[in-house]
C-alpha cells in the first residue's frame, strides 16, 4: 500500500498539460495581461481542487493503511501548495467585476498547452503586479476609443505606425471602405506600434498593449 501511496503522491506532484507553446496563438492573450491572468486563475482554481481532493483522498488512505510517514509529509505539502494557490487564484479572480467572463479561447490553450509549473509561476506573476484595470471608452472622431482592449480576429491587413499614433490608425480604417474597425498594439519596449484593420468589431478581449478603435 505505501509504494501506492507514493506512486499517487508522484502523479499529485506532476499534474501538468505538456510543455508550453509559443506566444501569440491566434485569439490567445498575451502573459501578463488581465485577460490572461484571469484565464490562469480559473484553470488553477479547477486544477488545484483537484489535486486537493486528491491529496486528502491519499492521507486519508494512508492514516488507515500503513503509509510511511515520509509519504504522508511529502502529500501534506502538496496539499498545502495546492491550498496557497487556489486562495491567490481567488483572490487574483477577485480583481474583477463578479459578472467578467473569462476568455474560453485563453482557458483552453492554457488547459490543452501550458505546464502546470509554468500556470505556478504565471500565477504567482500575476499576483504579484498585474491588476484588471477598467477599459476606458470615448468617441473620438467618429470611433469608440476603447484603451485597454483588443478586438481579436476579422484582419484586413497590418501597418507599423508611430508609436501609439490611434489618428494614424482611425486615418487608415476610414480611407478603407472595408474597416468597420482597428487595434492598435504597441508591445515592449513600446518603440512601435502596429495598426490591424478589421472588416468586424470582432469580440474584445483586456490587452493592457492595445487600444481598439470601432466606427460608429
Amino acid at each position: 500500500m505505501g509504494r501506492i501511496i507514493t506512486v499517487l503522491t508522484v502523479l499529485l506532484l506532476a499534474i501538468g498539460w505538456g510543455a508550453a507553446s509559443s506566444a501569440r496563438q491566434s485569439g490567445v492573450a498575451p502573459v501578463g495581461s488581465p485577460a490572461r491572468c484571469l484565464a490562469v486563475a480559473s484553470v488553477m482554481v479547477e486544477a488545484e481542487s483537484d489535486s486537493i481532493r486528491a491529496g486528502r483522498m491519499i492521507l486519508a488512505l494512508g492514516e488507515t493503511n500503513g503509509a510511511s510517514q515520509a509519504d504522508m509529509a511529502r502529500t501534506r505539502r502538496s496539499v498545502e501548495e495546492a491550498e496557497r494557490a487556489v486562495a491567490s487564484a481567488r483572490a487574483i479572480a477577485a480583481r474583477y467585476p463578479p459578472d467578467t467572463r473569462v476568455d474560453t479561447t485563453t482557458r483552453r490553450h492554457l488547459m490543452d498547452s501550458v505546464s502546470m509549473g509554468a500556470l505556478r509561476t504565471e500565477l504567482a506573476d500575476c499576483a504579484a503586479g498585474t491588476t484588471a484595470a477598467p477599459v476606458q471608452s470615448r468617441v473620438v472622431n467618429g470611433f469608440l476609443r476603447e484603451d485597454g482592449l483588443d478586438r481579436a480576429g476579422n484582419d484586413l491587413g497590418m501597418v507599423e505606425v508611430g508609436t501609439d499614433d490611434f489618428e494614424a490608425c482611425r486615418v487608415m480604417c476610414v480611407a478603407n471602405r472595408q474597416c468597420r474597425a482597428f487595434n492598435l498594439y504597441t508591445p515592449a519596449p513600446r518603440d512601435k506600434s502596429y495598426c490591424w484593420l478589421k472588416h468586424t468589431a470582432g469580440p474584445a478581449r483586456s490587452d493592457p498593449n492595445s487600444v481598439g478603435g470601432v466606427r460608429q
